[in-house]
């Protein structure tokens, strides 16, 4: 199964006094309409993202629901043709975080808890530390920094379905860079490494890669993202996302705008697309993945 959260908007005070962040989001997935490609038809997503902190910290929670809804199945009997409709899968994720911020590093640790009806893997939790270094030349910023990441889901299964607890350890070595062009516009470039050792599949190791570039001027400000590669039961957005399934990954693409309605209010959508090889298909499918959320500021 596949989880997808928007990343979180967060606006930094010029000041050192606390900012809180709630930011609701909902989202709709349309998976391929080839039944051979994909079993799921089509999902649907919402959650709530909390934070706060100021310049030296970041307190975060987020909780999310996913409702998946299965094709229709036919199957051929002595007595006719019969109709399957397996029930949906649902699945509820609970994410805690800290980061702490100096004047030149920081580092963050977290938690992913995933409960699911999904049989598959079945429950998972994920564990995360970053820590990353910075440095500022005049309005331009350079970053570079490793997430690393320890998945475990107990009663999970392998490609051949053998029963047995799957283990995961995933670094993701990174580097960014922040260019100030003026007063009213910036840009940010952004790459990652995804290396996953998975000694529990019959497929060790997966590496992925993701690019993405954030352009802002004035109140509006678009993300552009791609990704490609190999990627099974990985983990995304610094913990956000987690694709807890044995499908696939191979290459995605994401674009998403905002726009600040006020100071301390930013509506935000996005529109992407992941071609990926689901358990047990023939060949690969693609989805088409829409969110949109709304963060305030207080």
């Amino acid at each position: 199964m596949k989880k997808f959260i928007l990343g979180a908007t967060f606006v930094a005070s010029s000041l050192m006094a606390d900012v809180s962040t709630i930011l609701p989001y909902a989202g709709y997935i349309n998976y391929d309409s080839n039944i051979n490609k994909s079993t799921k038809d089509t999902a649907s997503l919402f959650g709530i993202h909390y934070s706060k902190g100021n310049l030296s910290y970041l307190f975060e929670l987020d909780y999310s629901h996913l409702n998946s809804v299965y094709k229709s199945q036919y199957e051929s009997t002595p007595f006719g043709q019969t109709v399957n409709n397996p029930s949906d899968l649902k699945q509820d994720d609970f994410v805690i975080a800290y980061s702490n911020y100096k004047t030149n590093y920081m580092s963050k640790v977290g938690y992913h808890y995933v409960s699911t009806n999904d049989e598959t893997l079945g429950d998972g939790h994920i564990f995360n530390y970053t820590i990353g270094g910075y440095k500022w030349k005049g309005y331009d910023k350079y970053s570079l920094g490793l997430e690393s990441y320890y998945s475990i889901y107990s009663d999970g299964h392998d490609e051949n379905y053998d029963s047995k607890a799957i283990n995961i350890f995933q670094f993701t070595p990174y580097v960014s860079f922040y260019q100030g062009i003026n007063v009213n516009t910036s840009n940010t470039i952004s790459l990652k490494l995804n290396y996953e050792i998975a000694t529990d599949y019959v497929d060790t190791d997966y590496v992925s890669y993701e690019f993405s570039d954030t352009f802002a001027y004035k109140k509006f400000f678009t993300t552009a993202s791609f990704y490609t590669g190999e990627s099974r039961t990985g983990v995304k957005d610094g913990g956000s996302t987690v694709f807890n399934s044995l499908d696939l990954m191979k290459t995605g693409y994401n674009l998403k705008v905002g726009y600040y309605l006020k100071p301390n209010t930013i509506l935000t959508f996005s529109y992407g697309a992941n071609t990926y090889r689901e358990y047990k298909a023939s060949s690969d499918g693609t989805n088409n993945v829409m969110v949109t959320s709304l963060s305030y500021n207080f």
